[in-house]
C-alpha cells in the first residue's frame, strides 16, 4: 500500500510540480501532521462523508408528496353486457297484460354497448404517512456505511504515519552517522596534514602517510554513502509532505514521549478495551453499527405502510362502466400495504446479525491480543536500549579520554600513527554507537506510543 502510494504522489508530483526548495529544521509532529494534510484519505474522507450526506437526504424524500403520471391504450376481446328480456309465453296462451307491457317497455329502452377499445390517462398524488421504520431504518444504515468507510481509511492513514514516523527516525540516524563521520574526517585531516610535515622533516615514513589517506578515502566514502541514503530518505519524506526537501533540510530529535512500561501487562481485561484509540476498534465498533442497521431494515420491510392519495384522470370509459363516452373523473382515499412474506425471512435475518457481532467481537479479541503481544515486544526493546545507552555512555566518555591521550603521545612520537587512528575510530565507532542508540530508543517509545494508538 506504501509502495503504491509513493508511486501515485511521484506521478502527480511530475506533473503538477511542488513547492520550491525549502531548508528547515523538521520535526516530528510537522511530518506526520503534513503527511496527514497531504495524504488522498483526507480528501476521500470529505467526499465518503459528502455521499452519505446525500444519501440520508435522498431516503426522507419519501415522505414529500409522490406525483405520478399513467396511461394505457387497449383493446380486449369481449366486454360487459345486459340482456334484458319478458318471460316468455307458453305455446297456445295468451301473453299477460303485464308482460305485453313490460314487452313494450323493454323495445323502448336502449342498452349502451361498451367499446373494446378503452384507453385511460390519469394523474396521482400520493403522501406517504407511515413506512413502518423503512426509512430510519435506512438512515442508520446510511450513517453506519460511512463510518466503517471513515474507519477504514483512517485504518490506512495509521498504517502510512507509522512509515513516515519510520522515515523520520531514520533520517536521524543517517543524520547523526553523517556528524560523527564529520568530526572522524576532520580529525584525519588534521591528521594528514600532521604527518604531511612531519615527512617533509623525515620524522614520519611514507608509509604513515599512506595510512592516514587511506582512512580518509574510506572516511569519505562513507560519508558518500551516507549523503546517498539521506537523499533517498529526504525524497520519500518529501513525497508524503507534499513539498520538496533540499539537502538543507535537518530533523529535530522528539522528545522522550511518556510511555508506561507495563502497560500491556497491566492493561484491564473484560469490558475496558486494550488500545481503544485505535482505529481498529471504530471499524469493529462501525462494522457492528451496520449488521444492527440492516437486521432494522430487514425489520422494517415487514411492517406495514400507511398513505394517501387523490387521483384525476380522463377516459375511456370513465368510472362508469355503462357509459361508453369518454370522460374526466377523480378520486382521493387512503391505501394500506402489507406485504407479510418479508417476514418469513427475519428470523434469518436475526441470526445473520448475532453471528455478525459475535464475529466481530471474536476479532477484536484477537487484534487485542496481537497487539497486547506486539507491545510487550516493543516494551522489552526500550528496556534493552536504556541499558544499551547507559553502557554506550562510559563506553565512549572512556574511549574519548583514551583518544585524547593518544593524541598526545602521537605528538610525542611514543605511538605510531595506525595505533593513533585505531584509537580515533574506536571513539568515533563508540560516539556513532551511542547516537545510534538513543535514536533507536526514542525510536522504540515511539513505536509503543503508536501501537497503542497514543
Amino acid at each position: 500500500m506504501i509502495k503504491k502510494t509513493i508511486t501515485t504522489l511521484c506521478t502527480v508530483l511530475l506533473l503538477t510540480g511542488v513547492s520550491a526548495a525549502q531548508s528547515a529544521t523538521l520535526t516530528l509532529d510537522s511530518v506526520l501532521s503534513a503527511t496527514r494534510q497531504n495524504y488522498p484519505t483526507l480528501s476521500e474522507g470529505d467526499l465518503t462523508r459528502a455521499t452519505g450526506k446525500a444519501l440520508r437526504e435522498a431516503l426522507w424524500y419519501a415522505y414529500i408528496p409522490q406525483l405520478s403520471l399513467e396511461g394505457r391504450a387497449h383493446h380486449q376481446s369481449d366486454v360487459t353486457s345486459v340482456e334484458m328480456k319478458v318471460r316468455e309465453t307458453p305455446e297456445g296462451e295468451q301473453p299477460s297484460p303485464m308482460d305485453e307491457m313490460l314487452g313494450n317497455m323493454l323495445k323502448k329502452i336502449e342498452m349502451p354497448t361498451i367499446p373494446k377499445f378503452q384507453y385511460d390517462a390519469y394523474a396521482q398524488v400520493s403522501q406517504l404517512l407511515w413506512d413502518g421504520g423503512r426509512i430510519a431504518a435506512g438512515t442508520r444504515q446510511v450513517d453506519a456505511n460511512t463510518s466503517v468507510q471513515l474507519a477504514q481509511q483512517q485504518q490506512e492513514v495509521e498504517q502510512v504515519v507509522e512509515g513516515v514516523q519510520e522515515l523520520y527516525f531514520g533520517l536521524l540516524m543517517l543524520d547523526a552517522q553523517t556528524r560523527a563521520q564529520q568530526v572522524m574526517i576532520d580529525e584525519l585531516s588534521r591528521q594528514e596534514q600532521r604527518v604531511s610535515n612531519a615527512l617533509r622533516n623525515g620524522v614520519a615514513t611514507q608509509n604513515d602517510y599512506d595510512e592516514v589517506k587511506l582512512e580518509m578515502i574510506s572516511a569519505r566514502q562513507t560519508m558518500e554513502t551516507l549523503h546517498e541514503s539521506r537523499a533517498a530518505v529526504l525524497s520519500a519524506l518529501s513525497i508524503y509532505m507534499g513539498r520538496e526537501l533540499d539537502e538543507g533540510t535537518t530533523a529535530a530529535l522528539p522528545a522522550t514521549p511518556l510511555v508506561e512500561e507495563d502497560s500491556a501487562v497491566t492493561a484491564p481485561t473484560g469490558e475496558l478495551r486494550f488500545a481503544p484509540k485505535k482505529s481498529t476498534h471504530t471499524l469493529l465498533d462501525a462494522r457492528g453499527d451496520l449488521a444492527k442497521a440492516e437486521y432494522s431494515s430487514a425489520l422494517a420491510k415487514g411492517m406495514p405502510t400507511i398513505a394517501l392519495f387523490a387521483r384525476g384522470g380522463y377516459g375511456r370509459p370513465g368510472l362508469n362502466m355503462l357509459n361508453p363516452d369518454p370522460q374526466s373523473y377523480f378520486m382521493y382515499g387512503a391505501t394500506f400495504s402489507w406485504n407479510l412474506g418479508e417476514l418469513y425471512s427475519l428470523g434469518k435475518h436475526k441470526q445473520v446479525r448475532d453471528h455478525t457481532l459475535r464475529l466481530l467481537e471474536l476479532k477484536r479479541d484477537a487484534f487485542e491480543l496481537t497487539t497486547r503481544a506486539k507491545v510487550v515486544e516493543q516494551q522489552k526493546e526500550v528496556r534493552q536500549y536504556r541499558r544499551l545507552v547507559d553502557r554506550d555512555k562510559e563506553i565512549l566518555d572512556l574511549r574519548k579520554r583514551i583518544s585524547d591521550r593518544a593524541e598526545v603521545q602521537a605528538e610525542a612520537g611514543t605511538i605510531t600513527t595506525t595505533e593513533r587512528l585505531q584509537k580515533l575510530s574506536a571513539y568515533t565507532i563508540a560516539q556513532q554507537t551511542y547516537e545510534a542508540h538513543r535514536i533507536q530508543l526514542l525510536r522504540a517509545l515511539y513505536r509503543v506510543k503508536t501501537t497503542l494508538g497514543e
